[in-house]
């Protein structure tokens, strides 16, 4: 473990140098799984090709939990802003997106999609 911490943060450096950049089309979606006997709620974001943008792992699956699931992802990417986010029907993303797009109108620009709201 001791090893794990000292040379991942060097490795993702000179890693992110020589991999391909994320696609502007993102996919979201939430799921729960079960980590020590307790349900947990997994967020995540692919890009078009597959390739894993941010996965947030919280106890929680409302509003708020979605809204820093959305700031990492952000963060994760450099500050490259997606031009589509497809979500699926779970309604507390639709409603942080909202909430974001008051806080930086960059969000406006977004195109959100659903796939059954």
């Amino acid at each position: 473990m001791k090893w794990t911490i000292r040379y991942v943060p060097e490795f993702e450096k000179r890693w992110s140098r020589v991999a391909k950049g994320i696609n502007s089309s993102w996919r979201v979606d939430e799921t729960y799984i079960k980590i020590n006997g307790r349900w947990n709620y997994l967020f995540r974001a692919v890009d078009k090709n597959g390739k894993t943008i941010a996965f947030l792992l919280r106890r929680t699956r409302g509003t708020a939990a979605a809204e820093a699931f959305f700031r990492k992802a952000l963060c994760t990417t450099g500050h490259h802003w997606p031009k589509k986010v497809t979500l699926d029907g779970h309604r507390p993303s639709h409603l942080a997106l909202r909430h974001l797009r008051r806080e930086d109108p960059k969000w406006v620009k977004v195109k959100v999609r659903s796939t059954s709201v």
